[in-house]
């Protein structure tokens, strides 16, 4: 649960964001959709590499996951806010 602690931010901001600027739902619905495939992206390595990884016969196998791992954790909001601010931009773009 800890590695997907930026979806919980970006929910609470969403729901806060709507709150503060119901008028602007269309814009914010595109930005919630682009960080969420841009946080969605890194996955797809973690889901290809781990098993690998774990069926290697070396005798650190797994070793590389737990990294992968902890550098999904840590650093996965930063495709979040980028995502944010092209879907923010192309709904700026279309005049969302």
């Amino acid at each position: 649960m800890f590695a997907l602690w930026p979806f919980l931010v970006l929910y609470s901001t969403t729901r806060g964001k709507l709150i503060e600027q119901p008028e602007e739902w269309g814009s914010i619905r595109l930005a919630t959709i682009a960080a969420t495939f841009a946080m969605s992206l890194p996955s797809v390595a973690l889901l290809v590499g781990a098993p690998l990884d774990m069926v290697s016969p070396a005798r650190d196998a797994g070793q590389g996951t737990g990294f992968l791992c902890l550098f999904f954790m840590l650093l996965l909001w930063i495709p979040g806010v980028i995502g944010w601010l092209i879907g923010r931009g192309i709904a700026w773009m279309l005049h969302l």
